[in-house]
């Protein structure tokens, strides 16, 4: 029993928090697959026509700005930006923090590899990424 225990938590422990994130592959370009709520899918995206694109300056620091993907493999980008903290809970969860003019918002990151995000917003609402590829139509 106390053997089984043992693994348990060695399973738990290495699987939960934000110790296993690495900041650096949230950098790039993110698609928007899906948003849920309570497990329940509220909507699917086909196809997005704005990426997210984050930076990260240092490990506590960056920023999200949105880009349209062009047909030739270029981007068209907002010339809005929105700085984030980073920034790890006393749950050990790691929090994306904007505080700007005209948006305020706290987002915990649940799922984060180089190729999935997961985005869990104050309202309960949870934004699937996966990683964006660029493609170019018009050179192919």
């Amino acid at each position: 029993m106390t053997k089984y225990f043992i693994i348990l938590l060695v399973i738990l422990t290495s699987c939960s928090g934000s110790d296993n994130i690495d900041v650096n592959d949230l950098e790039g370009y993110w698609e928007i697959y899906q948003v849920e709520k309570e497990g329940k899918i509220i909507k699917e995206y086909t196809i997005s026509l704005n990426i997210d694109y984050f930076k990260i300056k240092d490990d506590t620091s960056g920023f999200k700005k949105k880009v349209a993907p062009q047909l030739d493999g270029s981007f068209l980008v907002s010339k809005a930006i929105s700085d984030f903290k980073l920034k790890k809970s006393d749950d050990n969860s790691l929090h994306v923090i904007y505080n700007n003019k005209n948006f305020n918002a706290d987002e915990v990151i649940k799922v984060l590899s180089k190729s999935n995000l997961e985005l869990l917003n104050s309202e309960g609402l949870l934004f699937k990424y996966k990683r964006f590829e660029k493609f170019d139509l018009l050179n192919e």
